[in-house]
């Protein structure tokens, strides 16, 4: 069940949906305090992003805000996902070399983070950036640029 049916059912129960000849607002009002109540619960903190799924890695998209490109595919853990949050720059954990990288720290490609989206499961996030550059660190503009034979 969404969390709009769920709170709709529970006006309902309370009669906050019905339509109320002597109060006709309160099925407005309702529905303003249930799409407040939407927001309020799709906001996700840190510590709902469940690390220990994967072992302490999750997956992160990073997504060309303004062409929806998909740029690449990395992992980030708990600490790299706080720096993202802090700096508003894309930083990762490289699983090759077991550290923290920031995106462009050594190319000067970086990334702009304008928004962190949190799938459903809240195991894997995609960062919606602002690139200075490609992000492929071959210099194309984005990483899925191999086609799979068939």
């Amino acid at each position: 069940m969404s969390c709009r049916s769920l709170f709709i059912n529970l006006a309902k129960i309370h009669g906050y949906c019905d339509i109320d000849p002597i109060f006709p607002q309160r099925n407005f009002f309702a529905n303003i305090i249930i799409a407040i109540l939407q927001v309020i619960l799709m906001q996700k903190s840190l510590d709902d992003i469940d690390f220990e799924k994967s072992g302490g890695l999750i997956p992160i998209i990073v997504q060309d805000a303004n062409t929806k490109d998909v740029l690449t595919l990395a992992y980030s853990n708990k600490e790299s996902l706080e720096l993202t949050k802090k700096t508003g720059n894309s930083w990762f954990w490289s699983r090759s070399r077991k550290k923290l990288w920031m995106k462009g720290e050594e190319s000067g490609n970086t990334q702009k983070v304008i928004e962190i989206l949190v799938d459903c499961d809240s195991d894997a996030v995609i960062y919606l950036v602002e690139p200075s550059g490609p992000a492929c660190h071959t210099g194309e503009q984005v990483c899925f640029h191999n086609k799979l034979e068939k």
